[in-house]
């Protein structure tokens, strides 16, 4: 954690060096007889431009790696896709091709003969207005493709649509076979060429024939497949962003590869017709043509570190080349023309009206100005700290309401308040209280984990497999999404721990991350509410014409590893361990009682005398040898949400036990006789207990074969 000492407040830092800035300045001012004023203005002009060039050569930068990771965002949203044919795999790439801003063509190879073709049209329809030799429908947003070839890259078959920035078909796109075979040779070529260069150069596009920049992206290793994609970059934004920051109005930003064809420029009247190679009969271009020569032609020596001053129609110019690092991979210049009257004039302005007695005058009155223009800014960059030290906080609840008339202290307050909700989003996939706990000990996430003792609850809904095939998908999703969130609900307030979803179940525990005194109670009272959330539910479904759900329920405690479990890339925090999967058996055992709440022995031993539950059997899951008592839950007394149970079931409950205690003491007869009238009971209270038809039959056989002496109870189920 960084820690900074002899820390001062933002206003006396603005304060003091506004102040040595303004008497620096000043003092320039006043003493210029003494100085050339105007080199110095020269010399201010070109560290500008020079930063400027900087500033463009970074944005160029972060423009390729953005395109780059576009690319990547691509392959692995298709890394598990099989069938790359697939509508809703069609709709997944063209919803992300509307959100790309970089590549504007994708061919991706579904194997060695067949290729998928994907290109958003507005990031290029300024430019040439053909694809694949073919003009462009103008209603059309996307363009869709689907080529099959053979080995000797015949094209077997073709589709390609055009689409609309709705995603809904326009019409078919005709195109020729021997364009088509002609662009997968050369695709194939530029793959097989891009993974041996070091540079990236600027070509013209195979597919629309506008100037871009090729990427080669392997495919997600979950896809199977091996072959690349190819992407295209363009350049619209780019030429934008020179635009904008420009020195001045009468400055130009060219962006050239060494081959000197400009991959973006600023000032062209219609810029995207001229990208490319340079079109002389245009005057900018001209310009920049002849500043550029003599730029390359001056020695390293004689040009001292900065740029050259050259004439061109009667007019001085001057020009800053900046040439790309190595380590971008582009072999590019930022070459910036200003006109040199536009900064001596403020030279001469100086020269003939500057005086100490001015300079001092100026710098009283900036210093009373800056001192109410502080307060104004500072403000707003001190209610955004403490902002931010909410995040920190993990106090995600309240927006982000400040309001600056400075541009960039409002862009900072929309940001963090995207920081905010991206990090109330990040929440949900994790524990609040584990990011709190890890906010606070300042350390950083690790993988590991330590045995605590825990308690699991898994849930599962009854023959859901069986209602999926039945329901239309997008319906069965939404009752889902219904079901899983009332759950989830209240397993939260309830202070549990969700781990993940598995489909339609859901796993949690409680007891970590942190401590909880009545994890137990909290894990039962948890699935006691779950399952008259869903009485509602069901009601609500069945009245709209939806199926109903059944869910079933075990709950363990045990130690478990409770930790942080994955790669150091991406990991998951969860609890593992035989008691783990021991809830999960307990759930599914409740299949063969017909319950719907199992517990174990461990959990019915912590649980106060207000739970009632009753004895189901002592059994050894498949793989074990040993066995364990389990009881179903059946309600709580004195709660708030839970009714209460009858006494008309209480006594049957206690029938119940009676019959229980008789088969476990080996009175055969007298457990015969008491579930027999359990039997009869039930049906008179039309209730379904296959518990009483289970021990019924066991019973008569033991009546029949009685068990052997040693015979102790344990059920070996065969069943996981």
């Amino acid at each position: 954690m960084m820690k900074f000492k002899g820390q001062t407040s933002l206003k006396a830092n603005i304060l003091f060096n506004t102040f040595i800035i303004i008497c620096f300045f000043g003092v320039a001012i006043a003493s210029y007889n003494y100085f050339s004023v105007k080199n110095i203005v020269i010399d201010t002009a070109f560290n500008l431009i020079k930063r400027q060039n900087q500033a463009v050569v970074l944005r160029a930068m972060d423009y390729m790696e953005e395109a780059d990771e576009e690319a990547r965002i691509l392959s692995i949203a298709i890394g598990d896709e099989k069938n790359l044919h697939d509508p809703s795999v069609l709709s997944k790439i063209t919803n992300l091709m509307g959100q790309f801003k970089r590549v504007s063509n994708f061919v991706i190879p579904v194997d060695k003969n067949n290729y998928v073709f994907v290109s958003q049209i507005s990031h290029y329809k300024m430019g040439s207005d053909l694809y694949l030799g073919v003009p462009i429908d103008s209603n059309a947003a996307f363009i869709l493709g689907f080529v099959q070839i053979d080995q000797d890259q015949n094209v077997i078959s073709r589709k390609m649509y055009y689409y609309s920035d709705k995603y809904t078909l326009i019409k078919e796109l005709n195109v020729d076979d021997n364009v088509l075979k002609e662009v997968l040779s050369k695709i194939s070529l530029l793959i097989t060429n891009n993974a041996s260069k070091d540079k990236k150069s600027l070509i013209y596009s195979k597919i629309t024939n506008n100037p871009v920049i090729t990427l080669v992206c392997p495919q997600d290793s979950t896809s199977g497949r091996s072959e690349k994609i190819y992407a295209e970059v363009t350049f619209n934004d780019l030429a934008l962003y020179l635009d904008i920051n420009r020195i001045n109005e009468n400055s130009s930003l060219f962006l050239v590869d060494n081959h000197q064809n400009l991959v973006a420029y600023s000032s062209l009247p219609q810029k995207f017709k001229h990208v490319g190679i340079l079109d002389l009969n245009n005057p900018n271009v001209k310009l920049f043509k002849v500043g550029f020569d003599k730029s390359s032609k001056q020695s390293s020596a004689s040009r001292q570190d900065k740029g050259i001053i050259f004439s061109y129609n009667d007019t001085d110019y001057m020009i800053e080349n900046t040439t790309f690092p190595s380590v971008s991979k582009l072999d590019w210049k930022v070459v910036s023309i200003c006109a040199l009257s536009d900064f001596t004039k403020i030279a001469e302005i100086l020269m003939q009206k500057g005086s100490l007695v001015f300079s001092l005058v100026i710098l009283l009155i900036a210093l009373f100005w800056l001192y109410f223009q502080i307060n104004k800014y500072s403000q707003p960059i001190v209610n955004l700290a403490l902002e931010a030290h909410k995040i920190h906080a993990f106090d995600l609840d309240d927006s982000v309401n400040i309001e600056s008339s400075t541009k960039e202290i409002s862009n900072l307050a929309v940001e963090i308040q995207n920081m905010k909700t991206n990090v109330k989003n990040f929440a949900r996939f994790i524990p609040k209280e584990l990011v709190q706990k890890f906010i606070r000990s300042g350390e950083d996430v690790e993988i590991g984990g330590k045995e605590v003792n825990i308690t699991v609850l898994f849930t599962d809904i009854a023959n859901f497999t069986t209602l999926s095939e039945a329901r239309e998908p997008t319906k069965l999703v939404t009752q889902l999404s219904e079901y899983l969130e009332e759950l989830s609900s209240v397993i939260l307030k309830n202070k549990g721990t969700i781990d993940k979803y598995i489909g339609d179940a859901i796993m949690s525990f409680w007891g970590a991350p942190d401590l909880d005194s009545d994890q137990t109670e909290n894990a039962c009272i948890s699935a006691l509410i779950c399952m008259e959330k869903l009485i509602g539910l069901n009601k609500y479904w069945i009245n709209s014409d939806q199926c109903e759900f059944r869910t079933r329920i075990g709950i363990h405690e045990g130690r478990a590893i409770v930790g942080n479990i994955g790669s150091s890339e991406r990991m998951n925090y969860t609890a593992i361990g035989d008691n783990v999967n021991l809830a999960a058996r307990l759930e599914g055992a409740n299949k063969q009682y017909g319950t719907n709440i199992l517990i174990s022995e461990p959990v019915h031993q912590k649980l106060s005398s207000n739970f009632i539950r009753r004895p189901v059997d002592i059994v050894a899951f498949k793989g074990k040898a040993e066995g364990i008592k389990i009881y179903q839950l059946i309600g709580i007394d004195d709660h708030a949400y839970l009714r209460p149970i009858s006494e008309k079931y209480r006594d049957y409950l206690a029938q119940y036990n009676e019959a229980y205690e008789a088969y476990v003491q080996r009175d055969w007869k007298k457990a015969k006789k008491l579930f027999s009238n359990l039997r009869e009971a039930a049906l008179k209270m039309s209730i379904e207990d296959k518990l009483i038809e289970i021990y019924s039959a066991r019973v008569e056989e033991f009546i029949k074969n009685p068990p052997e002496k040693n015979w102790n109870g344990i059920i070996h189920l065969k069943e996981k």
